[in-house]
This record gives structure tokens, C-alpha cells and sequence, in this order.
């Protein structure tokens, strides 16, 4: 019995999970999503040694998120970055469409760690909470690789 726990455990850990969170908290006066994302550093690293120039840049940083952070038509602003034990957040905000404000709603597609564990096969592991905040009640959105796209609700319908 031993070996068999030894043996699942190390299979376990050969399989790491890449996991990251957001918050969002919607701004209605200016019609924007502030983002804070939260990353392991080691997440933080291998994204930042994967853009152009291997170091760290607000606007290639947005260019990345944009595409694997995704809300189309959207548009994007760099706020800042800060370190906290073993995790770092990025902080972005996210202007709204005319039409995301109407619905109260917008598409969200997260695939911002899935290129680091396609390369391993193990897509399988990429996870995603997004925090829906300032609203009532909160509301929580879980992303995986066989569901990286899900609709949003962040306001009640209508402006």
C-alpha cells in the first residue's frame, strides 16, 4: 500500500497544477473592470522569459494579457505590479464596450498559463478562479482548459 501512495504521489507532483486568480471590481462612472491577477513568481517568470526580450514591460505585458486575458473589443491600461510572498499581482484596468456596459455582461477568455503546460501535455491542470467583487452577492467564475471562455456578469443589466 505503501508504494502505490508513493507511486500516485509522485505522479502527482510530476503533474503540477498552473493556478492563478483575478479579482474584478467594476467602476461604473468610468465604465472600466480594475483587475488585480495574481500569479505564483515562478508564473510570473516563465511568462516574462516567453515575451520579446525576456524581460519584463507594462506594454508587452498588456499585449500578452489582451491575448490570453482576453475581452474582446476591450481595451487595456497597465496599473502596477507588486510582490508578495512567493506571488505577484498585476494590476490592469479594462475599458468596456458600449455594448458589454448595456448588457451588464462581457465574454472572458483566460488562457494566460495553458501555453506553459501544452508544452508539457498537460493542459489538463491549467486553472483560473475569477472573483467577481463589489457586487452583490459576489460571484465567482472557475476557468479550466475545457472551459477557458465564459460570460461574465460584473453589473445589473442596463447603465
Amino acid at each position: 500500500m505503501k508504494s502505490f501512495v508513493l507511486i500516485l504521489l509522485s505522479t502527482w507532483l510530476l503533474h503540477p497544477v498552473r493556478a492563478s486568480l483575478s479579482e474584478m471590481t467594476f467602476q461604473p462612472a468610468a465604465g472600466t473592470l480594475e483587475i488585480s491577477l495574481r500569479l505564483a513568481g515562478d508564473d510570473e517568470e516563465w511568462i516574462i522569459q516567453s515575451l520579446p526580450g525576456g524581460k519584463f514591460a507594462a506594454d508587452v505585458v498588456l499585449q500578452r494579457l489582451k491575448r490570453d486575458y482576453r475581452i474582446d473589443g476591450a481595451s487595456y491600461r497597465w496599473v502596477g505590479r507588486e510582490a508578495e510572498a512567493g506571488h505577484v499581482w498585476w494590476h490592469f484596468e479594462v475599458q468596456l464596450t458600449d455594448q458589454h456596459l448595456d448588457q451588464g455582461e462581457c465574454e472572458l477568455t483566460v488562457r494566460l498559463l495553458r501555453d506553459r503546460d501544452d508544452r508539457d501535455h498537460h493542459d489538463h491542470n491549467f486553472y483560473h478562479r475569477v472573483n467577481v467583487i463589489g457586487i452583490d452577492p459576489p460571484v465567482a467564475y472557475d476557468f479550466r482548459a475545457e472551459q477557458s471562455t465564459r460570460r461574465i456578469g460584473f453589473a445589473p443589466s442596463g447603465r
